[in-house]
């Protein structure tokens, strides 16, 4: 019994080990992108701290130029491997494998994408309201960011278009009331739907 404990453990420091490789590559890309014309979207509730096979959404003016910059430096490094999936119009997705094993995606977005739920102004205003975010992991790294207006705005239409992603609705309920009214306001620029139905969103338990 304590064999199959002492195994579990060591799996799990092995796994988190690896995590934090991989994750530290991907927070040295984002640093390096030299124009900064590109926002990281959605932020995981435990980033930096992002678990296998999750989801970096990326808003971007510069589609192109930013895949590129993910190809070049994955295709220099042993044992990875990165496909290019073009979805629709103004969305690529690009799939990380590590060994053969799918690890990452890339979700990329720029003005050019056909939302069912924002107009095409919201990406590159989003781009414009972007923040500096620093933080800490195993170096010291600077991504970029949505301001709280635009973040809280980008949940709700998230979780109008898929109800069931609870953590939005967990975050959005711990904002303040000045950030959501302001998103709310943001959100009847923007919306090209019903958007009061996109604001009780966040009310439905």
């Amino acid at each position: 019994m304590f064999k199959k404990i002492n195994l579990k453990f060591k799996k799990n420091i092995i796994w988190r080990l690896k995590s934090f490789y991989h994750l530290w590559y991907i927070y040295k890309i984002f640093n390096n992108i030299e124009n900064k014309n590109y926002a990281l979207v959605k932020l995981h509730p435990k980033f930096p701290l992002v678990k296998f096979g999750s989801d970096f959404d990326i808003y971007t003016n510069e589609k192109e130029k930013l895949v590129q910059i993910f190809a070049n430096f994955y295709s220099k490094k042993l044992k990875y491997k990165l496909t290019i999936n073009n979805k629709k119009s103004g969305n690529v997705q690009l799939d990380l494998f590590y060994r053969n094993n799918f690890i990452y995606k890339f979700d990329i977005y720029c003005s050019e994408y056909n939302s069912s739920v924002f107009n095409n102004l919201f990406i590159t205003n989003v781009i414009k309201s972007r923040i500096t975010k620093k933080f800490f992991f195993m170096s010291r790294f600077n991504i970029q960011v949505p301001n709280e207006t635009m973040d809280t705005v980008i949940r709700i239409f998230e979780l109008f278009s898929f109800p069931d992603k609870e953590h939005h609705r967990t975050i959005l309920r711990k904002q303040s009331k000045d950030i959501l009214s302001n998103a709310f306001d943001e959100i009847s620029i923007y919306s090209v739907g019903p958007y009061k139905k996109i604001i009780e969103q966040i009310n439905i338990d």
